[in-house]
């Protein structure tokens, strides 16, 4: 792996997340941990989240003077965009931060931080199921079989070097990057504890939902549980 960034990889973590952090702490570098199975993960809202033998738990730590509000939205393209580079898998996104194919959610993305002498630490985990043991049904993944090691590191590696150059994302082009790999573009959704449904019109560029009330106004919202018709 690069020298930019601190690497540890192991078979079980409680939470690469929590990992990630602790080892960050003893370094300057970005650090970047990796775990074939997590016993206490989580996602966003407190939620658990479950990682069995064939998912890849994934964490990177580092510092930043600020945090851009649409970073869960912006990590969900580049994982996307990894994902179909080095696997070939078309997985699409569902906002604000779940992977998606086959109509079905494979992984999803938590982002914390904290501050810290004026500066803020990062703390990005994303877990995505690559080819999950049939006990587990009910889970999805992307029906990756036979992968191997020299593979999935090349997805770590350039799904870390794209993360590290999220400023690239900057561009004003990116929210129609995450349109075109969004799967619910134009279809109802119910935004958290709202009973109104709307429309999905797409993002902003700092990565707010787009979506239009039945009197034509289209609203903003910043992150946000979003349920989808028809999907989960």
């Amino acid at each position: 792996m690069p020298k930019q960034y601190n690497f540890f990889e192991f078979d079980e973590v409680t939470s690469t997340n929590d990992v990630c952090l602790s080892e960050f702490q003893k370094s300057t570098k970005p650090t970047v941990v990796v775990a074939n199975s997590q016993t206490k993960g989580r996602g966003r809202n407190a939620k658990n989240w479950d990682s069995p033998k064939g998912n890849i738990s994934y964490s990177l730590c580092f510092k930043s003077p600020s945090i851009d509000p649409g970073i869960t939205v912006k990590i969900g393209l580049i994982t996307s965009i990894a994902v179909f580079d080095i696997f070939n898998k078309d997985v699409l996104l569902k906002w604000p931060n779940d992977l998606i194919f086959n109509n079905k959610k494979v992984g999803g993305i938590l982002v914390e931080s904290q501050n810290q002498n004026n500066e803020i630490i990062i703390t990005i985990g994303i877990g995505i199921n690559l080819n999950i043991d049939k006990k587990h049904h009910e889970w999805n993944d992307i029906g990756l079989i036979d992968i191997t090691k020299k593979t999935k590191d090349s997805f770590i590696e350039m799904l870390t070097l794209k993360l590290l150059k999220l400023k690239n994302l900057d561009r004003k082009n990116w929210s129609k990057e995450w349109d075109e790999k969004c799967m619910h573009i134009g279809k109802r959704v119910t935004l958290g504890d709202k009973q109104e449904s709307f429309l999905f019109e797409g993002i902003t560029d700092s990565g707010q939902a787009k979506l239009k009330k039945k009197s034509g106004d289209i609203e903003l919202f910043n992150e946000s549980s979003l349920k989808v018709d028809g999907l989960y």
